[in-house]
């Protein structure tokens, strides 16, 4: 059987490889539209931030365990790190790096700042803002200020502590111990990486450039007009008899199903592979993390648009009706699907329509690769197109083992 197979295969290989104008066409295409949109969506899809990270001394005048850890932890937090980049030094490098226009602000801790956030008198910062930076002055300002009100918070829920605990049968200084523990711990808090600056992400597809984007974009909607002339050939075969002498041979349904799926995917794989594989080595976008990960689902993405292309080749008598309807249908998924349109760059209504094609979820978990994420966190949708894929060959199987009766 696997003989069989193995020579269904390599004959259905030579005969797609006799066709010039689907070779031609593979080849140049995909780096011609590649190309196109890729520099048409540059520079929406690689936009600079309003604000470029601005420097700020801290002059930390206690240099106390608290105010290192103070430091350190907003170091640390990524979020603030991106727009503000702190550098402790002395007053006197400060002022000179100030008067040379290398800071936006200088912030003074004082002497007590452990002390008085320990009994909730909120000393204030000495904030220095440049006036020649207006702009980015104000956010800092802003940030400061949170952070003030935050400290403020953590004494009001100290003062409705005690007033609270009034009521308790406690001595005085069980009272006073409980509320001294509380009100560290509010403190620590406060002064924790994650508590006070937080990103929110609100939207739901991951981040790319635009050439990791239509890298893969515009390999889908080749690798669906590969699947057309799959299904074109099949319709021919049909028309000749090709299709059902194959049985004479004799082969079972599912033979020549599987011999089909894999010659076209094979087919597939390897115009996608030469198509990406050159364009991420010139432009630099990186495959080398999840390169297992995303050539698994290259392959389940192949599969599951070569089936039902094969599958859709039965609801047809001729090759004319196949590529009509083949190509308005790959040409409205690739609109809608996000092929064209980058996903991150669509209203929200109309990535809601795109959820309903393929081409929304395969981009989506292409993209979810290119950022680090496994295999694991795309099952869903994997195990969706492999149970779909298995459905579509099994259905092919069925109605040409019906038709030949």
């Amino acid at each position: 059987m696997l003989y069989s197979l193995f020579n269904m295969v390599i004959k259905d290989l030579k005969l797609i490889l006799r066709n010039k104008q689907l070779m031609i066409t593979s080849f140049a295409f995909p780096f011609i539209v590649f190309f196109i949109f890729s520099f048409s969506f540059s520079d929406l899809m690689n936009r600079k931030p309003v604000i470029e990270p601005f420097k700020v001394a801290v002059v930390d005048y206690e240099n106390s365990n608290l105010t290192t850890t103070l430091i350190s932890n907003f170091k640390a937090n990524e979020s603030f790190s991106n727009l503000v980049r702190l550098e402790v030094v002395t007053m006197e490098n400060a002022k000179l790096k100030f008067s040379q226009n290398k800071l936006t602000a200088i912030v003074e801790i004082p002497s007590n700042f452990s002390q008085s956030l320990y009994y909730c008198e909120n000393e204030p910062l000495k904030v220095t803002i440049n006036e020649k930076e207006p702009l980015k002055g104000t956010v800092f300002k802003n940030i400061m200020e949170s952070y003030s009100k935050f400290v403020s918070s953590v004494e009001a829920g100290v003062n409705t502590l005690y007033n609270s605990i009034e009521y308790l049968d406690l001595t005085p200084k069980e009272k006073e111990k409980y509320i001294e523990q509380f009100s560290v711990k509010l403190i620590l808090s406060s002064l924790d990486r994650g508590s006070f600056f937080q990103e929110n992400k609100y939207e739901n597809i991951p981040s790319s450039s635009s050439l990791q984007y239509f890298m893969f974009s515009i390999s889908l909607v080749f690798i669906m007009y590969i699947a057309l002339t799959a299904g074109t050939f099949i319709i021919q075969e049909k028309n000749n008899g090709c299709l059902y002498r194959l049985k004479t041979a004799p082969s079972s349904s599912w033979l020549i199903t599987l011999s089909k799926c894999l010659s076209f995917s094979l087919f597939a794989l390897v115009q996608a592979l030469i198509f990406m594989l050159p364009i991420a080595f010139l432009c630099g976008v990186s495959l080398a993390y999840n390169f297992v990960s995303l050539l698994v689902l290259l392959l389940v993405a192949i599969f599951f648009i070569v089936s039902f292309a094969i599958l859709s080749s039965t609801f047809f008598k001729s090759e004319e009706a196949c590529i009509l309807f083949g190509n308005i249908f790959i040409f409205l998924l690739a609109i809608i699907g996000g092929s064209f349109i980058p996903l991150q760059l669509m209203p929200p209504e109309l990535q809601n329509i795109s959820m309903f094609t393929p081409n929304y979820w395969l981009i989506k978990g292409f993209l979810s690769l290119i950022n680090f994420q496994s295999l694991y966190s795309q099952r869903h949708v994997l195990i969706a197109l492999v149970v779909l894929t298995i459905i579509f060959l099994s259905t092919f199987a069925h109605r040409i083992k019906i038709e030949e009766r």
